[in-house]
């Protein structure tokens, strides 16, 4: 764009601002009010936002006046960022504020354009539009990352806070020694609802992310309607999430957790029993994680049998050995042979999808499977679950300490 064309642009819009910025003000209110009725729960939803909102005029005139400026989040905005955390809003509801007055900013000044008085020719409306539109949206880029940013900050100051009350809390809860009601009343958690837990620890005991950040991130993901969390120690965060059925799965599908950190997950269940039990599930799915070789993701579901059989590693080992055989030894080669079965298994038997899974050829795969079945002296029943639990619990065994 020409440095005239670009100075005429400046000029307008800057010159727009300063008389109708009030007027755009209250059509974000209204447009944020209307599609996150969420925020209803602060003590003056309208006033506090008008306030935040007001606050940005003079930022959007100094990006619209210097192309070179840098975005600044004013400390009203600021505010009231920080006091979502005290209004119980979640993240999700802040980033959909947000997202939702940069929409009616872009909307309003096209409108604003598209009628104006100043008689603007098609070419000049375009490249006004295009001018204030990469302005906005780089305003808006720069100041929503600070307001997140002052939101987890509040929230894990006041975390802090309560976290000793929160986990005395919580351990009465999940032990039976602290009454539903005033548990609920102190934690803000509703029980009469269905409840996921999961725990998150940092296995590299380094510390360099924090396990907050990463559970606000799930959260998101899940799109919860209540989410709880405390710290059972400086490694470990346990948390509780209520949300819609079938949430969970798509939600971690994709998850990339940060490097050292893992996370189980129980199933989900009602109420407060469901409470404790979904927490025992994701306890329960964090040592077979253990067992197993430390998987960055486990949820109970996946490994509900493999946890309950594990339970007593005698007994484990002596039905790994009576259900495997020589394939139950603790070398490379039985081990290479137990993981080509089990991923065999999983495939219903096929050589073909083994050898894609395994990244091996498919003779490979089939003489594998030859040497397995002279060593079972028998041909493998693909529908034996005792077959495919002692494999599972052959895993685990591998990864133990020796016994003393």
């Amino acid at each position: 764009m020409a440095t005239e064309t670009t100075r005429h642009c400046q000029h307008l819009l800057v010159d727009w601002m300063e008389q109708e910025g009030s007027v755009l003000v209250e059509a974000q209110l209204t447009g944020i009010l209307g599609t996150v009725p969420e925020l209803s729960k602060g003590r003056d939803p309208e006033g506090e936002l008008r306030v935040a909102l007001t606050s940005h005029l003079p930022g959007i005139r100094r990006a619209f006046r210097d192309s070179s400026s840098v975005a600044s989040l004013p400390s009203e905005a600021e505010a009231w960022s920080r006091q979502l955390v005290h209004d119980g809003s979640s993240l999700t509801t802040a980033l959909r504020s947000f997202e939702r007055g940069h929409a009616d900013a872009s909307q309003f000044i096209a409108r604003a354009l598209k009628e104006s008085r100043w008689r603007l020719t098609p070419e000049a409306r375009a490249d006004i539009m295009e001018y204030a539109s990469a302005r906005l949206f780089e305003y808006a880029n720069t100041i929503t990352a600070q307001a997140i940013s002052a939101y987890l900050d509040e929230q894990a100051g006041l975390e802090r806070q309560d976290e000793p009350s929160r986990l005395r809390a919580v351990t009465g809860l999940l032990q039976g020694e602290l009454d539903p009601r005033m548990a609920e009343r102190s934690l803000s958690y509703r029980l009469d609802a269905s409840h996921l837990g999961y725990t998150l620890w940092d296995a590299s005991g380094v510390g360099r992310v924090r396990l907050e950040t990463v559970a606000v991130e799930l959260g998101t993901r899940i799109d919860h309607w209540q989410h709880l969390t405390v710290r059972s120690d400086s490694g470990t965060l346990n948390g509780w999430l209520s949300c819609r059925a079938g949430n969970l799965q798509p939600a971690v599908h994709d998850l990339q957790l940060p490097p050292g950190i893992h996370a189980a997950f129980g199933s989900a269940h009602w109420g407060l029993s469901g409470f404790r039990l979904t927490h025992r599930e994701a306890i329960e799915a964090k040592h077979v994680s253990h067992s197993i070789g430390g998987q960055s993701l486990t949820m109970y579901d996946d490994v509900g049998v493999l946890a309950l059989a594990s339970r007593d590693t005698e007994l484990a080992s002596a039905f790994v050995e009576a259900h495997l055989g020589s394939l139950s030894a603790d070398d490379e080669k039985s081990r290479i042979l137990r993981e080509t079965l089990r991923v065999f298994l999983q495939e219903r038997g096929s050589p073909a999808a083994t050898a894609a899974r395994l990244r091996l050829h498919r003779n490979t795969v089939v003489k594998r499977i030859e040497k397995i079945e002279d060593s079972l002296d028998t041909p493998i029943d693909r529908g034996s679950l005792n077959l495919r639990v002692a494999l599972e619990l052959a895993r685990t065994l591998s990864h133990r300490p020796p016994q003393p």
